[in-house]
């Protein structure tokens, strides 16, 4: 179907004196024999219709024609079938199909006549057309007109139904830009509307737009237009042949676009393949990359478990070697006799590097450093724990010698006090180091259209999030293992413009609604999370922290 549509039946020219000229359509004369019209097509132009002679009780039915099934249904406005009557006998149709007129009455004096607007004369016509042409039911939905002041129109909400927009006053370079609306939190905002790559205008020669994406709109001019007339109208389904609305748009935008929007076509298109590339050959260095680091943290954890049980067999080792001294000592006071106070002195202190070596055991697997240490110091200890057994069994054998024994099993108690004392000091020292304060890795983070995406397996521990739109979900990738579990906290900045956040938990008593965000501005709260294997969520709100 190409090109503008012309009526389908045989029509009269009208007379020069009937404003519509050789271009105007007589439809219904006194030659006339069916009581149905010829089909006329509007495409752009709307056209007036104006009937004669119509007698009381006769009307005149406009209705919508269907090329395909060539039938027809009431033509609607505002709900209202469209009808010439005795008391309303001019019509202006303003939207883009194709229609019939369909007369109740006798034949015989009715004369209607079809013109389009812009041929219409209005130096010397009737006041019904003057009348018609200056009202509100001329002009559905006015955005610009002889009242409007300022340079953008009212907003615009076209939903399921699209609506077809046409300008009147338009000359030279005059044009009206049309922006979408896009609303939140009570702030408009708008962009300018492109149709095939190129910002949607009306101007002199392209004066119709059908617009049929739901949304808001506004239509903007650069200063007042004198004279400036803007109409919007719904096209009901049953009102607008397809066909028409095809070849109405496409006329409409085809010249002006064609070119243009496919140039910005495959530009984008080419941008947006080497975007992709790019994307992805980071995205695979960034996987080798995280596959090395992981492969290294492997090593590192296998390499310090193994660190760890050397330094738990040497303290355990310590501790048999400070029991043996322990027996020695005792051994020694038996015999001394009078040393046996000594002796005993010398068993208690190795008692004590015993139970020393014992609590280094228990620290070496955070501090094995300081467990190799404490392993040394045994061994001295049971080294002089030797020499006192030694000492005493010489005791033993010579009387005469046993004061001198006694001294020397003195001299080696005192040392092994000393070791013992060092030994204490070493599990001082890997106490400490095991209560020292942990570093946690930690990560910053955004939400991307309303999700957030925590991955798991980056060992992250703090994970920091500044609101800069509302929360509507949250993802947790690569869970433990069975059996395990991971624990989180997410400290969480409101912005500040208060967003909402959904709560993470997916059980417990905050999922759900059961905890929500602060509105406070920049106020900051922190989240206790504990991930299962089975991805189940729990939280733990620590109130507002700042």
């Amino acid at each position: 179907m190409a090109g503008p549509f012309q009526p389908l039946n045989q029509t009269i020219a009208l007379p020069s004196a009937d404003n519509g000229g050789a271009d105007g359509l007589v439809l219904f004369n006194a030659l006339s024999t069916s009581k149905t019209s010829p089909v006329v097509g509007i495409v752009a132009t709307p056209m007036v219709l104006k009937a004669y002679n119509l007698q009381a009780g006769e009307s005149i039915a406009v209705n919508n024609y269907y090329a395909e099934t060539k039938q027809s249904s009431p033509y609607t406005r505002a709900g209202a079938s469209v009808i010439l009557t005795p008391g309303n006998t001019t019509e202006v149709i303003f939207l883009t199909g194709m229609y019939q007129l369909v007369f109740t009455g006798t034949l015989g004096q009715l004369v209607v006549t079809g013109t389009p607007l812009p041929q219409v004369n209005l130096v010397g016509a009737d006041a019904d057309l003057i009348s018609l042409l200056r009202s509100p039911v001329a002009f559905p939905n006015p955005l610009f007109g002889p009242s409007s002041s300022g340079i953008v129109s009212t907003k615009v909400q076209v939903g399921p139904t699209p609506m077809v927009f046409r300008a009147y006053g338009l000359s030279g370079s005059q044009s009206i830009a049309v922006l979408n609306v896009f609303s939140q939190n009570g702030v408009d905002t708008v962009f300018p509307l492109s149709v095939a790559g190129v910002d949607a205008t009306l101007t002199a020669t392209n004066n119709q737009l059908v617009l049929d994406l739901s949304g808001s709109y506004v239509f903007q001019i650069a200063a007042p237009i004198e004279g400036l007339v803007l109409i919007g109208q719904e096209t009901a389904a049953a009102s607008l042949d397809p066909y028409t609305l095809y070849e109405t748009q496409a006329a409409a935008t085809a010249a002006a676009s064609s070119a243009v929007g496919a140039a910005a076509s495959a530009t984008s298109a080419s941008n947006s393949a080497t975007t992709a590339t790019t994307e992805a050959n980071t995205a695979t260095t960034q996987a080798s990359d995280a596959a090395a680091s992981a492969t290294s943290a492997s090593n590192s954890a296998t390499t310090a478990t193994t660190e760890a049980n050397t330094a738990t067999t040497q303290a355990s080792d310590a501790a048999a070697s400070a029991t043996s001294a322990s027996n020695s000592a005792t051994t020694a006071t038996t015999q001394a006799g009078d040393a046996s106070t000594s002796a005993t002195n010398a068993a208690a202190s190795a008692t004590s590097a015993s139970n020393s070596a014992a609590t280094a055991t228990t620290q070496a697997s955070d501090a094995a450093a300081s467990a190799t240490s404490a392993s040394n110091s045994a061994t001295t200890a049971t080294t002089q724990a030797s020499n006192a057994s030694t000492s005493a069994s010489a005791a033993a054998s010579s009387a005469s010698g046993a004061s001198s024994s006694a001294s020397a099993a003195s001299s080696s108690a005192s040392g092994a006090a000393s070791s013992a004392t060092t030994a204490t000091n070493q599990a001082a020292i890997a106490t400490a180091a095991a209560n020292a304060p942990r570093l946690h890795p930690s990560l910053s983070i955004s939400s991307s259209t309303g999700v957030v995406t925590i991955d798991l397996s980056t060992m992250t521990e703090d994970y920091y999030l500044l609101l800069t739109e509302n929360v509507t979900s949250w993802v947790f990738s690569n869970p433990p293992a069975s059996g395990q579990d991971a624990k989180i906290n997410v400290v969480l900045t409101q912005a500040a413009t208060a967003m909402t956040c959904v709560s993470p938990a997916t059980a417990g008593h905050t999922a759900g609604t059961a905890w929500t965000v602060s509105s406070t501005a920049n106020s900051t709260q922190w989240l206790g999370l504990v991930v299962t294997s089975a991805g189940v969520v729990t939280l733990t709100p620590n109130g507002v922290l700042a």
